[in-house]
């Protein structure tokens, strides 16, 4: 279960897809966030706010659970950035970047 608090409004639950391990990451643009379960073979949870009602649905997230040693999942691009200059051919420590 997930409780969000916003300012002047009263406690928000939401119910989550399983046992959820207390790590939460939020999108860099703040309009959803990601509730990682406690075993990675269970689903996470995605919960989207829109027009101020959060939608919580069930998400299958491959990750390492090795405690202590865990951390949120992490938000990142669909794509990769390409490299600023092609790769050199004198092996990759000459590399730009």
């Amino acid at each position: 279960m997930l409780q969000i608090y916003e300012p002047g409004a009263p406690p928000r639950t939401i119910t989550a897809s399983g046992n959820l391990s207390g790590e939460i990451t939020w999108s860099p643009d703040g309009s959803a966030l990601i509730a990682a379960a406690m075993d990675p073979a269970e689903p996470s949870t995605h919960v989207t706010i829109v027009d101020g009602r959060a939608v919580a649905k069930p998400l299958h997230l491959a990750f390492d659970f090795d405690a202590p040693f865990f951390g949120p999942p992490q938000w990142g691009p669909v794509h990769l950035a390409p490299p600023p200059e092609p790769p050199t051919v004198a092996g990759t420590g000459l590399d730009p970047g």
